[in-house]
């Protein structure tokens, strides 16, 4: 089956062209952002000749092909919704210092299970303290 064949199935398996919000891949996925997931036929897609697997993850529908073929599949898939291939060069922002009480919710909640285990390891020492001098008062008298 050839690219374009290909990219034909994957559109209308996912519910048509106006189905379709946004196309994007990474190195091995297709990945497809659409308007109503209850449309896509999952086990019609898994069954196709060059796929892999999919999944939804992320409000994205991504098809597994591997390397190289997604690049091809991604050019005819936006060829045949009438879009130019975006080119996804870095785009460069101008830095900005950040003052120490920005932090951000992912930084913050990377650190607050580590706060947690520090914090019970911390009690768990005092207990062992306290029972350690309980237990040599107790040897005393």
């Amino acid at each position: 089956m050839s690219e374009k064949e290909l990219a034909k199935q994957i559109i209308q398996l996912v519910g048509g062209k106006e189905n379709i919000s946004s196309v994007q891949h990474c190195a091995t996925r297709l990945r497809i952002i659409v308007h109503d997931k209850e449309k896509i036929k999952v086990d019609d897609i898994e069954n196709l000749e060059s796929v892999k697997g999919s999944f939804f993850n992320a409000g994205q529908y991504q098809i597994i092909l591997g390397t190289g073929l997604v690049n091809r599949v991604y050019d005819a898939t936006m060829l045949e919704l009438g879009k130019a291939a975006e080119v996804s060069a870095p785009v460069k922002t101008k830095k900005t210092k950040r003052l120490h009480t920005e932090i951000s919710s992912r930084e913050l909640s990377e650190c607050f299970p580590m706060f947690l285990f520090r914090l019970f390891l911390f009690w768990l020492l005092q207990v062992c303290s306290w029972a350690c001098v309980v237990c040599s008062l107790r040897k005393r008298f």
